[in-house]
């Protein structure tokens, strides 16, 4: 997300907005369950989790800063993970 809003592509933001919402493998809701909040890589070791979490935040971040709302998808479901 970040590389569409430096190259000012708004196709590629698209659909990395689509992909951080919907993605079946790495979406948000792929990555943290909404049931527990757990996210899918705590099966291994914490650096894994937070780096995901840290890319989540980044490109929800970037979004807001675009006018988007990402962060309160899902029903906060970024702050649930955290």
């Amino acid at each position: 997300m970040d590389f569409a809003v430096y190259l000012k592509d708004l196709a590629l933001y698209n659909y990395a907005g689509w992909s951080w919402k919907y993605d079946p493998c790495a979406g948000i809701e792929a990555t943290i369950s909404k049931e527990t909040g757990q996210n899918s890589e705590s099966g291994r070791d914490q650096g894994h989790v937070m780096s995901g979490l840290g890319w989540l935040a980044l490109a929800a971040q970037t979004s807001r800063n675009q006018g988007h709302d990402l962060f309160s998808f899902a029903d906060n479901l970024l702050s649930e993970g955290c």
